[in-house]
């Protein structure tokens, strides 16, 4: 008796234990999720075995288009799974309650709809039945004004219904959840910005180069790798932008450790001639990568360079609703800037324009005003490189 007494005290410490380590193991793959969102089918799958589910899913609900943006599942029917954003999500009797329901809070299906009233709903009869569920526990974990991120599980009619034991289990959990889900969100919001200045960046009509501060290359777009092909210019060595006329490198090098050492260097606007005899206008500005998500394997505490190499011939376009918007330029002002960059003199603008050169005068000293300048070539590089700075 003494004996069988120590087997079951004994054994219902392992239970204790295994329960631990069960637990300990879902949570981390909870937090692994939130760095992989492949890893959430594995997240969903573990609950369900941990609260002897049929079947399990986590879906990013919009409640604008009552359709999901995002669904991972276990033990769900893909094709049915799909006819639900198309049409089940639109007669689902839950997504009303689950609209309401506090972040955080878990409840098991009963305790918001009798089971009889679902039992004769065609979201049942049609999607839920054909699947081998009848009855669910969950809850929304994210909400904002567009939708919420909700997760449940189901059982069949033949297990019993969830009750607050389940509750509680479940809710061991929701801590978690909601801070990987919230890792995941800051991820995709970094990643989209970092898609769209990739892409700004990469289609810009001038060659860009991003430097480290020991000058070596770390990014560059498409206009640059041209202009590395061509040739006639530059060319990167050891992850080092050079350029062949020696005397042109020995400024553009010059210029580099300059604005390396002395981040308020002004004088960082260089014009180097290629083998064709045609001119090109470079500036060299430094840049913190600490406020850009683009390079984010950089330490975050380590500034870089950024050069800008503009043929003479190409017409610059400025974008209007940032010159506004930095610089506070009225329609007038930008035109204005947009021919200075452009290499026009004062004479020049004031014909094409169809006004006075006295206007035109006036109109520059309040650029320079606004710019904080004092004179057109730094009234120029300022424009362009805060505007670069800008995308």
């Amino acid at each position: 008796m003494i004996l069988f007494s120590l087997f079951l005290v004994n054994f219902h410490k392992y239970l204790i234990m295994a329960n631990e380590q069960q637990t300990a193991s879902i949570i981390d793959t909870i937090y692994q999720a939130s760095l992989d969102l492949s890893l959430w089918e594995d997240v969903v799958k573990k609950l369900a075995e941990e609260l002897c589910a049929h079947s399990s899913m986590l879906r990013v609900f919009d409640d604008n288009y009552r359709s999901y943006n995002y669904f991972v599942s276990y033990g769900y029917d893909k094709g049915i799974q799909k006819q639900y954003g198309e049409y089940f999500a639109h007669i689902d009797p839950i997504q009303d309650v689950l609209r309401d329901m506090p972040d955080g809070l878990v409840l098991p299906q009963h305790a918001v709809m009798s089971m009889k009233d679902f039992y004769r709903t065609e979201f049942y009869n049609d999607y839920a039945k054909p699947q081998g569920f009848s009855h669910t526990i969950g809850g929304v974990f994210l909400k904002d004004k567009n939708g919420s991120v909700q997760f449940g599980m189901q059982r069949t009619r033949r297990q019993p219904l969830y009750d607050q034991y389940d509750v509680s289990k479940l809710k061991l959990f929701v801590p978690h959840l909601k801070r990987a889900i919230s890792f995941n969100k800051k991820i995709y919001e970094c990643n989209a910005v970092n898609r769209n200045l990739e892409t700004a960046i990469s289609h810009m009509p001038f060659a860009v180069f991003f430097l480290n501060i020991q000058g070596k290359v770390i990014g560059l777009n498409i206009k640059a790798e041209e202009l590395i092909i061509d040739g006639r210019l530059i060319n990167v060595f050891n992850q080092k932008v050079h350029f062949f006329n020696p005397i042109d490198n020995h400024k553009f090098q010059t210029t580099l450790a300059s604005v390396v050492k002395h981040s308020d260097h002004e004088d960082n606007y260089i014009s180097l001639q290629d083998d064709n005899g045609k001119f090109h206008h470079i500036f060299v500005f430094p840049i913190n990568f600490e406020k850009s998500e683009m390079f984010n394997e950089i330490n975050s505490y380590q500034n870089g360079v950024m050069v800008g190499i503009f043929p003479e011939t190409n017409t610059i376009k400025l974008n209007s609703k940032l010159c506004k918007q930095v610089f506070g330029f009225t329609h007038s002002e930008f035109e204005v800037s947009q021919h200075l960059v452009n290499g026009n003199s004062l004479e020049r603008i004031a014909r094409i324009r169809g006004v006075t050169l006295n206007t035109v005068k006036s109109q520059l000293k309040t650029l320079f005003k606004k710019t904080e300048t004092q004179s057109q070539s730094a009234l120029v590089q300022c424009v362009l490189s805060q505007l670069i700075k800008e995308i």
